[in-house]
């Protein structure tokens, strides 16, 4: 039994470890492409081997711990809970404008909002603007935005709701390629 546990804390720290490494490689990155030097993906990655190999779990464990506040880089600037609440508040008053088809303001306010400090905001505002193209047969604009979505927002669950845009837009601006290409990524990611 208690090699079991052992086996599951080891599993665990594997976890941990490439957890660890992905935070570092793509959970810091911005709107603006950022990557690893490849010397420093290279020290990431054999201190990575050298403690899966550890015999003591324990051991490894307290590695990790000091590797986690070496690795993971400092939080990027965000909006404070006050600014993220008043762009809420905007993205609700932008739907009001849209359900009563005016466009103009709705547009103005998420146009704001897609330089929000908060990516779920930004996310959000980009998928109603390109639903309000939609709902104005605006097929092209709307296709830009939600690829934008798919290529700088793939962490959001909107994702799923663009691709199923992309395919209808793709279908009504006639484009029998693209429109394939994204009714199999989305039966891919909607499983």
């Amino acid at each position: 039994m208690e090699v079991k546990s052992i086996n599951m804390a080891f599993d665990n720290m594997h976890k941990n470890i490439l957890f660890v490494l992905l935070i570092l490689v793509f959970g810091c990155s911005s709107t603006k492409e950022q990557t690893v030097p490849k010397k420093r993906y290279d020290e990431l990655l054999s201190k990575y081997n050298n403690l899966k190999n550890k015999k003591d779990p324990s051991k490894a464990i307290d590695e990790i711990n000091i590797e986690i506040i070496d690795v993971v880089a400092p939080p990027r600037s965000m909006a404070s809970k006050a600014q993220v609440e008043t762009d809420i508040e905007k993205l609700d008053l932008s739907e009001k404008y849209i359900s009563v088809g005016n466009f103009d303001q709705a547009t103005n306010y998420l146009k704001q909002l897609e330089n929000s400090g908060n990516r779920q905001v930004q996310v959000r505002a980009k998928f109603l603007l390109g639903e309000m193209y939609f709902t104005q047969k605006e097929y092209d604009l709307a296709l830009q935005i939600f690829e934008d979505i798919i290529k700088n927002y793939s962490f959001s669950g909107v994702v799923i709701k663009a691709l199923n845009k992309l395919e209808a837009c793709s279908k009504n601006l006639n484009l029998p390629k693209k429109r394939e290409r994204y009714h199999s990524m989305h039966n891919f990611f909607a499983s």
